[in-house]
């Protein structure tokens, strides 16, 4: 730990031979986190790293030094909210989805939006839906070209929900990748919204029989219908 704070192990501790990004960090009293890859810290392991640094920056005369210790399994942790770049972090982002800032550079994405009162209904609905736990997946149904999916991209585009999405084009696809074989891992990224475009009645059946038990694993299926069944964890709304 010296030797990353100071350069060499048998250094003293002191601010001026303190690491110079190190000492800007802290005079700005950001937040130092020293992340061990490849080896994963056991809870009583990190405790004590996090007491031994913050013991040194101490003597360098930082009174309260706002830092943390990171072994593999609480790096992991912290990505699992953020599905999409916990499969990148994985090397697993050539995996056929989107995430909402790749989504909304789509050139069908980037209009100039006027919304109705009923489609604004609609935003807050979805909204409402993902954050609430009556439902786990949501039905969006419409005529072809009235902009449901530019309506799906609005709803998760909200700070709270956007990190969590995972934005697929065509369910067909979908269902034949590697990344619907690596969301059926027990291990797999968690806390996901998987929104899925052009998913027919028969492929929306499809997938949501597979997911139904992922309780990790929020659905917004976009299509034009007709929508016959439903069950009570699922909702269909009407695009107006």
């Amino acid at each position: 730990m010296k030797k990353e704070l100071f350069g060499r192990s048998t250094a003293k501790p002191t601010k001026k031979s303190l690491s110079p990004e190190i000492r800007d960090c802290l005079n700005k009293k950001d937040r130092y986190i020293l992340i061990t890859f490849g080896f994963d810290l056991k809870p009583a392991q990190q405790s004590a790293a996090k007491t031994k640094l913050t013991k040194l920056l101490r003597a360098c005369g930082y009174r309260a030094p706002n830092v943390e210790v990171f072994g593999q399994g609480q790096l992991i942790g912290q990505l699992s909210l953020f599905p999409s770049l916990s499969l990148a972090f994985q090397n697993k982002n050539d995996l056929s989805f989107r995430s909402v800032e790749e989504w909304k550079i789509q050139g069908d994405m980037v209009q100039v939006l006027q919304l109705s009162e009923d489609q604004t209904e609609v935003i807050k609905t979805v909204r409402d839906e993902l954050r609430g736990t009556k439902f786990r997946h949501i039905r969006l149904i419409g005529e072809p070209g009235l902009g449901k999916t530019r309506l799906a991209l609005v709803a998760v585009t909200a700070e709270d929900l956007a990190p969590r999405v995972l934005y697929v084009p065509h369910a067909e696809d979908f269902q034949r990748s590697q990344l619907f074989n690596e969301l059926l891992r027990k291990d797999a990224a968690e806390n996901v919204i998987l929104v899925i475009d052009e998913c027919s009645e028969k492929e929306r059946a499809s997938i949501w029989n597979v997911l139904r038990e992922r309780r990790d694993i929020q659905l917004l299926t976009i299509d034009h219908g007709p929508e016959q069944s439903r069950d009570e964890a699922m909702i269909v709304l009407e695009f107006p």
